[in-house]
């Protein structure tokens, strides 16, 4: 892995982080965050990573999505479908 790769996944980690604690504190609150994953993290990296090159925030928000998606961890932010509470 080179350099500018070690860099994309690192910030990717950070970002998933970010996202994950961002929705858990909205869900705490008693709010339902919206939109979906992939949307989510687009939202955040345009917000995060704007002095990036296009095809380096692309890289970075499906980096983002695939650990988030993977790992399990987007589910434990994401709210209880109301049919289910």
């Amino acid at each position: 892995m080179d350099r500018r790769e070690a860099n994309i996944a690192e910030l990717a980690t950070a970002l998933r982080e970010r996202l994950v604690e961002d929705r858990r504190a909205l869900a705490a609150a008693g709010s339902e965050p919206g939109g979906n994953l992939d949307e989510a993290v687009r939202t955040l990296v345009e917000r995060e990573a704007a002095l990036l090159g296009a095809a380096d925030r692309a890289e970075l928000a499906a980096r983002a999505s695939a650990t988030a998606s993977a790992s399990g961890r987007w589910r434990i932010c994401s709210p209880i479908p109301r049919s289910r509470r």
